[in-house]
C-alpha cells in the first residue's frame, strides 16, 4: 500500500503520461499465470483506461440497468466463472445482475462476489441470484474500508442510512470511512466448500498483512 500511496503522490501528470505510468506500475505487479480478465462499466472511458493499462483483458460500456448486453458482451460472458462488484452495487440492481446471469446461462457453475457499502440493503439482488440457482451469503465479521469520507457532511448522511438499517457505526462509520461488507452467491452444491466461516478466516489473514494502511 505504501507503494500505491506513493505512485498517486507524485508529480502532476497528462492523461497520456499517467496511463503510460500506471501501465507499467502495474505490469511490475502482474501474477505470471492470472485468468482472463474482462470489464463491464456504464463507463466507456473507465473501460479504455483499463484496457490501456492491460488490467483488463477486454471490456465494454454497456448499461445493463436500461438494456440488454451487446452480442459481443452476450459471447464474452458465456465463459466467465466469477464476477466481482466493488461498490457497484450502490448504482446497479437485479436488473443488470440478471442480465448479466441469463447472459451466462442457468447450467454454468458461476460464483458472484460482492462488496457492498452498508448503507444499501442487498436482498434484492441476492433475490435475483436465487432465481438462477444461486445462494448468497455474508462474510461473518469481515468489514471493509473502501475510502475515507469526502465530507463531514458525507459520514453524517452515510451513518444516518446505516443506522436506519440496525447496524452498529462504532468503529466503523464514526471512524470517517465508508465500509463495505462482502456478499458471496454460488451454486447450492458449493456452499459449504468451504464454508464461509472458512474464506472469511482467509480473508482477515490477508488483510491483516495490510494492517496499518487504511486509505
Amino acid at each position: 500500500m505504501d507503494a500505491w500511496t506513493a505512485h498517486y503522490d507524485g508529480p502532476d501528470l497528462s492523461v497520456e503520461e499517467q496511463v503510460l505510468n500506471d501501465k507499467k506500475f502495474f505490469s511490475t505487479r502482474a501474477l505470471p499465470s492470472r485468468p482472463v480478465v474482462l470489464g463491464l462499466d456504464t463507463s466507456a472511458s473507465a473501460i479504455r483506461y483499463a484496457l490501456a493499462t492491460k488490467l483488463i483483458d477486454d471490456g465494454w460500456s454497456d448499461n445493463l440497468e436500461v438494456q440488454d448486453p451487446s452480442a459481443a458482451t452476450c459471447r464474452a460472458l458465456r465463459d466467465v466463472s466469477l464476477i466481482i462488484c466493488t461498490g457497484g452495487a450502490s448504482y446497479v440492481g437485479s436488473r443488470t445482475f440478471a442480465r448479466i446471469m441469463e447472459a451466462i446461462g442457468r447450467d454454468k457453475n458461476v460464483w458472484v462476489a460482492c462488496t457492498v457499502i452498508r448503507m444499501i440493503p442487498y436482498d434484492n439482488i441476492a433475490a435475483t441470484l436465487r432465481e438462477y440457482g444461486l445462494e448468497t451469503e455474508k462474510l461473518p465479521s469481515v468489514v471493509l474500508h473502501q475510502r475515507r469520507f469526502a465530507s463531514a457532511q458525507e459520514q453524517s448522511d452515510v451513518i444516518e442510512r446505516v443506522t436506519a438499517r440496525g447496524l452498529n457505526t462504532v468503529g466503523f462509520e464514526d471512524e470517517g470511512y465508508l465500509c463495505a461488507e462482502v456478499y458471496l452467491s454460488r451454486p447450492k452444491q458449493d456452499v459449504s466448500r468451504p464454508p464461509v466461516a472458512e474464506l472469511a478466516e482467509d480473508l482477515h489473514s490477508d488483510l491483516s498483512k495490510c494492517a496499518g494502511v487504511r486509505d
